[in-house]
């Protein structure tokens, strides 16, 4: 990645630039559900079916979600790392 931005002349301190992008993606505030997300998730818990999660994500999935309002929705969370 840090090839890529420097060499394309994109990004003068490639650190400060790293660490803007990871810290934006760390809560609700680089993501968005779906307007439909929680109400599928609940009425997939209604219908007592165990939800779970598969990601190549990092730890911070965890505070994305909570976040977000959705990580009590879901029964298991596996991430890669």
């Amino acid at each position: 990645m840090y090839r890529v931005f420097t060499e394309a002349g994109m990004v003068e301190n490639f650190d400060q630039f790293f660490e803007q992008v990871y810290d934006r993606f760390r809560d609700s505030d680089g993501w968005i559900l779906f307007p439909e997300t929680v109400e599928v998730l609940d009425e997939l818990k209604h219908r007592g079916l165990k939800i779970g999660v598969i990601s190549n994500f990092d730890d911070r999935i965890y505070s994305v979600m909570r976040s977000l309002g959705i990580l009590s929705y879901f029964d298991a969370v596996t991430i890669s790392s």
